[in-house]
């Protein structure tokens, strides 16, 4: 592979002005005109994406243990957590924005409980409440715990297409979200493989992830900003509140729902996220630090893939069309990935020491599964700058190979953008070898 520097974002983004359409929605919200020039762009970008190895360019990065404001790299351990500090607040002043405040209340109910799997685990609802001056946020959370004469650990993941469509379960509800609803049951229960991971010992907690912010341009008022802002500062124009730290945000208050659970071992809990939600797993466990470790799924790029590349999905396509997951801050930088002050190798590293796997799907090229291979294997100078083990190689692995060591993990598998039987038999493998 050719690392050496070069620019390669020669390719003009858009061949006429870029415009930033959400700024054009009406006050009605006719989305008519906006979805109608982003697919205009959209079809550009499709058909102008790089795919091939030699011209990503690969641009260097900047040095991880190197203060971003004077450069002087620290020298011992105790002076990573300033550091670190220094380095949330770019991604989270530039990328991610700020999560919500705690609320003032925060309580669960249970909704539903019954065995399943021939009684060998529980399946139980839950409604977790949020309350803050007068006003309420609810998610539904759906739970599967193997029945263990100790606590188990847990993977805690939010879901896309409503808890419905994540089982063929009878009695578990319809979301009551219009735009999940019309998922049929079980859509996507091909993700969910509940009874291999309770027969493994493992805990699943997840709940849809328009609990916490409906993903649309229009999205902010229902999402959980509501409980701390009036529906005049939650416009498309309001980019400092984004998706990604309000599904952080969901992944942390599931987090402390699933550490009450008697059934639980509060010290073994972990994000999973795919796509998107793969990115919000990192960004939850930047920003948490009392996750055991994350399992990034196909996260591609504002995940675990790098911006300094010209492959796949490029940071200016995410903040371009994707306008509610970034901030408004973003735009200059996507343009020239260069200036930024991080790239995803910072990301990853914000979860040391704790274990994080990153996986990638051999037809799923727009996540980058070589940029994402690299900001691992870079992120690796934080692990070992504090005293725990990187990669066992260098190399990248051959196709379907766990590449992992107690602290850092990296696959690449057949298939295409999904999470599958064989993604959830590697995340058993790492968290058990990560205990």
């Amino acid at each position: 592979m050719d690392t050496s520097p070069m620019t390669p974002f020669t390719t003009p983004f858009l061949p006429w002005p870029k415009k930033q359409h959400y700024q054009e929605i009406p006050e009605d919200g006719n989305l008519e005109r906006y979805q109608e020039a982003l697919s205009k762009d959209l079809d550009y970008i499709f058909s102008h994406t790089n795919y091939e190895e030699s011209l990503a360019g690969n641009l260097p990065l900047p040095d991880l243990l190197k203060d971003p404001e004077t450069g002087i790299a620290i020298t011992e351990p105790s002076q990573w957590p300033a550091l670190r500090q220094k380095h949330l607040a770019n991604l989270e002043r530039i990328l991610y924005g700020a999560l919500p405040p705690l609320p003032q209340k925060q309580q669960v109910e249970v909704l539903q409980e019954k065995e399943v799997f021939q009684g060998t685990a529980l399946l139980r609802l839950l409604r977790l409440t949020l309350e803050n001056q007068g006003k309420i946020h609810q998610a539904t959370l759906l739970c599967y715990i193997p029945r263990r004469p100790y606590p188990v650990p847990a993977i805690i993941a939010l879901n896309f297409q409503g808890n419905h469509a994540c089982t063929q379960d009878p009695d578990v509800p319809v979301s009551p979200w219009p735009q999940l609803a019309a998922n049929p049951r079980g859509a996507q229960a091909n993700r969910w493989d509940f009874r291999l991971l309770c027969d493994a010992g493992c805990a699943v907690i997840t709940c849809a992830y328009y609990d916490f912010y409906p993903d649309h341009v229009l999205g902010r008022p229902q999402s959980v900003y509501q409980l701390f802002h009036a529906p005049q500062e939650l416009t498309p124009k309001n980019r400092e509140f984004t998706a990604i730290s309000a599904w952080a945000y969901g992944y942390s208050r599931l987090r402390e729902t699933a550490a009450a659970l008697p059934e639980i071992d509060p010290a073994q809990l972990w994000a999973h996220g795919h796509s998107r939600l793969g990115k919000t797993a990192l960004w939850t466990i930047a920003h948490d630090d009392q996750w055991a470790g994350a399992i990034s799924n196909c996260s591609g790029c504002g995940g675990a893939a790098l911006s300094r590349r010209n492959y796949g999905e490029a940071l200016e396509c995410v903040d371009h069309v994707l306008s509610w997951w970034t901030t408004g801050n973003c735009r200059p930088y996507a343009e020239h990935p260069e200036t930024l002050p991080f790239d995803q190798h910072t990301l990853l590293a914000m979860a040391a020491p704790r274990p994080v796997l990153v996986t990638s799907a051999k037809e799923d090229q727009w996540a980058d599964p070589m940029g994402q291979f690299l900001a691992v294997r870079e992120a690796q100078k934080a692990y070992r700058f504090l005293g725990k083990p990187g990669l066992p190689s260098s190399e990248y692995p051959p196709l379907g190979t766990l590449l992992m060591s107690p602290c850092q993990g990296y696959y690449e598998r057949y298939g295409i953008h999904d999470v599958t039987n064989e993604d959830w038999q590697n995340t058993l493998r790492f968290i058990h070898q990560s205990r």
